[in-house]
């Protein structure tokens, strides 16, 4: 009897946000992140467990709210086929980039403007990669993610590990030609894929009853 080879995917959060946003899918936000996975993996694998990383959006109790309900909803009708693992999303003050000057107010408010940056996700994924391949949970890895960031990690991982299949599933409008060498497989997701990933609205949690709804604003 074959043995199983088995895929996991690891989802840089706000990579596949900004992709979304950027390309004009914003309807497309209330994904569910399993489904896409397995539109994402190649045919010979099995497929158990998304890794999704993000971070708590901070600052804005609008967004950080929304976020959190999709997190919930995500747990809720997952469970424990997707591990979210959260990094640290820190503000900055920011400057002007064409004088320097700094800080930096809105026009519309008088507000100082301070410049979002999310901090620990590519450290959490490539830790999580090489541990999936160490503890031998997995034969092949699906990023989705086009940040350079990796680009060191996915050449470490083929070193010590060049029997595992890397696969990269760049976000829409993240295609990024640094990675292209690092990988034995690349392409695009598309708004198709997308568009037939969408948990269903509302989410009801099965123990408590609870239910979670697509925020008004993503749809």
């Amino acid at each position: 009897m074959r043995k199983k080879r088995w895929a996991t995917v690891y989802i840089d959060g706000f990579n596949l946000y900004s992709g979304i946003m950027n390309k004009g899918l914003s309807h497309c936000r209330w994904l569910d992140l399993f489904s896409l996975s397995q539109k994402l993996i190649p045919s010979e694998y099995e497929f158990r467990l998304v890794r999704f990383f993000t971070s708590r959006i901070k600052g804005d109790p609008e967004k950080h709210n929304r976020q959190a309900k999709y997190i919930a909803a995500l747990n809720a009708y997952l469970g424990k086929r997707i591990d979210i693992q959260f990094g640290r999303f820190q503000l900055f003050p920011s400057h002007c980039k064409h004088c320097g000057s700094k800080p930096v107010y809105y026009s519309s408010c008088g507000k100082e403007y301070s410049k979002p940056n999310e901090k620990k996700t590519d450290v959490n994924i490539t830790t999580m990669m090489l541990m999936d391949c160490f503890e031998k949970h997995t034969n092949c890895i699906v990023l989705v993610s086009g940040d350079s960031d990796y680009e060191t990690a996915l050449v470490e991982l083929h070193r010590i590990f060049p029997k595992i299949e890397r696969v990269i599933a760049f976000p829409p409008k993240r295609r990024n030609p640094r990675l292209f060498n690092h990988c034995e497989d690349k392409f695009d997701i598309l708004k198709d894929a997308l568009l037939g990933s969408l948990l269903p609205d509302p989410v009801k949690n099965l123990k408590t009853g609870t239910l979670y709804n697509m925020p008004d604003s993503w749809k």
